[in-house]
């Protein structure tokens, strides 16, 4: 694990990506993140290279005002009772609605 993991707890929304079935999106809390993971409890077991992404209301504002979201994809690297580890691919912060 060469990267700096830090703990933080908030709430995420996740979905698997190009697959339609029953528990394959909810909602679940991070635990920690780096710049190349993130742990996070989930609903459900996710299935091991499924690619997923991930929607977390970022606490910090934009220009002290606008709120943010952090938007993750990446790949389920494992996912046991009830915790998930995903290899960020890609992430962007986008503003949201106040």
């Amino acid at each position: 694990r060469s990267a700096e993991r830090f703990p933080i707890q908030l709430e995420a929304r996740y979905r698997e990506m190009g697959r339609r079935s029953e528990g394959s999106q909810g909602t679940g809390i991070t635990k920690n993140i780096s710049g190349k993971g993130i742990l996070l409890t989930t609903e459900h077991t996710l299935r091991t290279g499924a690619r997923v992404e991930i929607s977390i209301n970022w606490p910090a504002r934009l220009d002290g005002k606008t709120p943010l979201r952090l938007i993750i994809q990446g790949r389920v690297v494992r996912s046991l009772n009830g915790y998930t580890v995903v290899g960020i691919e890609r992430h962007e912060f986008r503003t949201r609605a106040r």
